[in-house]
């Protein structure tokens, strides 16, 4: 087994297409008020938390729900960021750019150089209408990430169903450095690989939870 925490978030925003949130300690999926949009960039290292050789058998995505503005027709869906195309920078990237000098293919990454329709993970996937942590399996995308991606988990998520006018529908999650932190649970086999100096390695497994968060001065066991 493998807990993998991200190594880089932000949200990208129609409604500031030109501003960064790279430092933003939620970021936001979804629609405001059906006009304006805001997808979420992740990224985390597999190589970091994963021992070499591994098989990757399973895999599922942990948010922690900090607001939403829940509908329930909502659905919500990963697609893989094409890194060799667009190396995304967390502190540079908007809806119009993904680094400082170098714009998306489609404004908010919608190009075909930009995302990869073909990987993807939720699809069907609406988080409950309430803070605490939510998941979705992501088996597939991590194995294609392990095998053919350099072992870089890299996607944005997005809300694929519009809200009707004047509505919203959309959540802010914590992010990867805030006291929930995102992270992925991998199912590879073997023990938990204790990655030195790595911030979120530190944690207490507790039965029947799947929250590992940080605890000052509790190492993992």
């Amino acid at each position: 087994m493998a807990i993998v925490y991200g190594k880089y978030d932000t949200h990208i925003s129609s409604l500031q297409p030109d501003t960064n949130y790279g430092s933003i300690a939620a970021p936001m999926v979804g629609w405001i008020v059906n006009k304006y949009e805001a997808r979420c960039l992740l990224q985390a290292d597999l190589s970091l938390y994963i021992p070499a050789g591994s098989t990757i058998v399973a895999a599922t995505l942990y948010l922690w729900i900090e607001t939403i503005s829940w509908n329930a027709n909502s659905l919500y869906k990963g697609f893989r960021i094409k890194t060799e195309n667009r190396p995304w920078v967390e502190m540079e990237a908007t809806w119009n750019i993904y680094k400082t000098g170098s714009s998306w293919q489609t404004a908010g990454g919608f190009g075909i150089d930009d995302q990869d329709v073909t990987v993807t993970f939720g699809g069907a996937w609406n988080p409950p209408n309430q803070q605490g942590w939510t998941s979705v399996d992501c088996t597939s995308f991590v194995q294609d990430a392990w095998t053919n991606r350099g072992k870089l988990f890299d996607c944005v998520l997005e809300e694929t169903w519009h809200p009707p006018a004047d509505q919203n529908a959309n959540f802010c999650f914590e992010a990867r450095d805030d006291i929930s932190p995102w992270y992925i649970y991998v199912n590879c086999g073997g023990v938990i690989k204790k990655v030195s100096g790595v911030p979120y390695a530190s944690v207490k497994k507790v039965s029947g939870v799947a929250n590992p968060k940080k605890i000052s001065g509790v190492a993992a066991n």
